[in-house]
């Protein structure tokens, strides 16, 4: 998928922009996901690498979810904007052991920015991460890991919160390192 725009307008909980269940690369495409409901603009259960994109979600930008699943994300912005305190999403959710390469990117989430759960393995190569949630709860974290493991260069990636208690938490032997 090559340039564009790709928009999911509708208000039906689940809905997504791309839902991917095989090989997939998108160079240069915008993504505009409006329901705060649950969704996400891009769903991987496959092998994805996405170059470039604007992403601008409500809900989720990224999903990254199952043993199958492998993304490479080179560049671009996603925004993920929920506001409720109720309802809460990630910028990056990678789960049940989906693997994730972020090579550079600026990522930004109200409720958190990247997560790794139950067994999901991110590793930030560079990039810029920021949550702007001024409040603390269960996921208001730049980096969150739960069951899950995120590696991040130090050197080349910028990793910041509103809230500076907030930078990164681990859980149920979830671990975040640095390399």
């Amino acid at each position: 998928v090559k340039g564009g725009t790709i928009k999911s307008t509708t208000e039906e909980a689940g809905r997504r922009c791309i839902y991917n269940y095989g090989k997939m690369i998108i160079d240069g495409v915008k993504f505009e996901q409006y329901c705060a409901t649950k969704g996400a603009a891009i769903n991987n259960e496959g092998k994805m690498t996405i170059k470039d994109a604007t992403v601008d979600a409500v809900y989720y930008s990224i999903w990254n979810s199952g043993a199958n699943a492998e993304m490479t994300i080179d560049g671009g912005t996603y925004t993920t904007t929920n506001d409720t305190n109720v309802l809460w999403s990630y910028c990056v959710n990678c789960l049940n052991g989906a693997k994730l390469t972020i090579n550079n990117g600026t990522f930004t989430g109200n409720h958190g920015v990247v997560a790794a759960t139950s067994g999901a393995e991110v590793i930030l190569n560079g990039g810029t991460y920021h949550c702007t949630a001024t409040y603390t709860g269960n996921s208001d974290w730049a980096l969150y890991a739960n069951d899950g493991k995120i590696t991040y260069d130090a050197a080349n990636c910028k990793i910041t919160n509103a809230n500076p208690a907030g930078i990164s938490i681990t859980e149920n032997g979830g671990v975040i390192t640095t390399k």
